[in-house]
């Protein structure tokens, strides 16, 4: 039989790695991965200071893998069912996803990086490292227990998408975030007390968040569950907390500090009490079932979504807003309450506005009344950084428009439609002189409306068409009365 051959080179040498001495100390990487090998070569008592890789091989055993190796450990990509053979300590990481493994037996003691044995057939974690410096990855697997993982975590801890019903043997210290999401959790019992930084338990059966960390230093994601209460939520957040897609009726139990953003949006909220009073970003209470916006943050740094509710008033709204304010599709019949003063759009179209009175001062954005029953733009804000939609309203006039900063700014085509309408329909009752109507309202149109060349264009046919109109009637009113004395 022939004898196997697989050459490496160091210091301008070539050995056979079938056949290397013992005690060898390769001083960088060792690299076999996709040699279409079946079986690794006897190096198991050859030192590696360096990366050892062998993965997307066709492997069933790692016997004869080095027991020392300086740097990354990976044999992902195989056909592995044991890590039997694989090195007791790894300077940096250990990467077996995308095996057959069914144990983490044979797994090193003590891993200085990451530890990834995602996508596999894995039922528990016994066997697992003791102790990982860098992230546990043991995701998209069969776990129904966490029995067996680390007790401490450096980075992440990813056990996310596998069937897990409790989280009764997590660490208790993960020093950046933790992710269970995708299970079928009913409970938080045994989550790390101490996470640094995000922790997401969205897509599971919670019911209650009793069990969460009291302090969580990023992002956390609990929507998408059951939820009846917020009882049990961490008390301070550093990050966005998300408890949308639930059933919740209340907020109570909400952190009263959140730094990001606070979406409560998609449950079944009839008031606001219990939010927290302080948010770094924005707040979205969307989609509930609410008639007051009372209990909601004094200041909100982002923006504020409160659309799809049924808000007949803005009271108790945050009175100022950094970014967006959203209070479309509601019942609103007045604007009293909203911010004096919003960084970014403004949005009330879709209600029953029939006055605009109470509307901020000021909006840096687009500001968007479309779709109610106004007569009149009075109330409007004083200056809108943005554009100004009033269409599908009943508007007779557009006095009162605000002072606008951006061009092609009005989208009001429905509204001059119906004016010129009106209009006509007054010239020919004889109600209307050529004073009050072109002088003035044309007078408006050129000075305030801020439109492409293309609207411009409409615009000056339609009033050429009732200067038109008009002359035709005062030819009929002269031949009428005869000439003047």
């Amino acid at each position: 039989m022939a004898e196997k051959y697989l050459e490496f080179e160091q210091d301008g040498v070539k050995y056979n790695l079938y056949d290397m001495p013992k005690g060898f100390v390769i001083k960088g990487d060792l690299d076999l991965s996709n040699k279409g090998l079946t079986e690794l070569p006897d190096l198991s008592e050859v030192v590696i200071e360096g990366s050892f890789n062998c993965s997307g091989n066709h492997l069933t055993t790692l016997k004869g893998a080095p027991q020392e190796v300086g740097g990354d450990f990976t044999c992902s990509n195989n056909q592995l069912a044991t890590l039997e053979g694989a090195p007791k300590e790894v300077g940096s990481g250990f990467y077996c996803h995308n095996n057959h493994l069914t144990t983490l037996e044979g797994a090193p003691k003590e891993v200085g990086g990451d530890f990834t044995c995602s996508n596999n057939q894995l039922a528990t974690l016994e066997g697992a490292p003791k102790e990982v410096g860098g992230d546990f990855n043991c995701f998209n697997n069969h776990l129904t227990t966490l029995e067996g993982a680390p007790k401490e975590v450096g980075g992440d801890f990813k056990c996310y998408k596998n069937q897990l019903t409790t989280l009764e043997g997590a660490p208790q210290k993960v020093g950046s975030g933790f992710y269970c999401h995708n299970n079928y959790l009913t409970t938080l019992e045994g989550a790390p007390r101490e996470v640094g930084g995000e922790f997401y338990c969205s897509n599971n059966q919670l019911t209650t968040l009793e069990g969460a960390p009291k302090e969580v230093g990023g992002n956390f994601t609990c929507s998408k569950n059951k939820l009846t209460t917020l009882k049990g939520a961490p008390r301070e957040v550093g990050g966005d907390f998300s408890c949308g897609v639930n059933e919740l009726t209340t907020l109570k139990g909400a952190p009263q500090e959140v730094g990001g953003y606070f979406d409560c949006g998609n449950n079944q909220l009839t008031t606001l009490k219990g939010a927290p009073q302080k948010v770094g970003s924005g707040f979205c209470c969307h989609n509930n079932h609410l008639t007051t916006l009372e209990g909601a943050p004094k200041e909100v740094g982002g923006g504020f979504d409160c659309r799809d509710n049924q808000l007949t008033t803005l009271e108790g709204a945050p009175q100022k807003i950094g970014e967006d304010f959203l209070c479309t599709d509601n019942k609103l019949i007045s604007l009293e309450g909203a911010p004096e003063k919003v960084g970014g759009h403004f949005w009330c179209g879709a209600n029953e506005l029939t006055t605009l009175k109470g509307a901020p001062r000021e909006v840096g954005g687009g500001f968007f009344c479309f779709r109610n029953q106004l007569t009149t733009l009075e109330g409007a804000p004083q200056k809108v950084g943005g554009e100004f939609w009033c269409d599908g309203n009943r508007l007779k006039s557009l006095l009162h428009l605000p002072i606008m900063q951006a061009e092609r700014a009005i989208n009001c085509d429905d509204t001059l439609e119906q004016k010129y309408r009106i209009s006509h329909d007054e010239f020919t009752a004889g109600k209307l002189n050529e004073s009050s109507v072109y002088q003035n309202e044309v007078k408006i149109y050129k000075l305030r409306l801020q439109k492409s060349q293309e609207r411009a264009e409409r615009e000056d046919k339609a009033v050429a068409d009732i200067k038109a109109r008009f002359a035709a009637w005062q030819a009929r009113q002269t031949q009428k009365d005869g000439p003047e004395k």
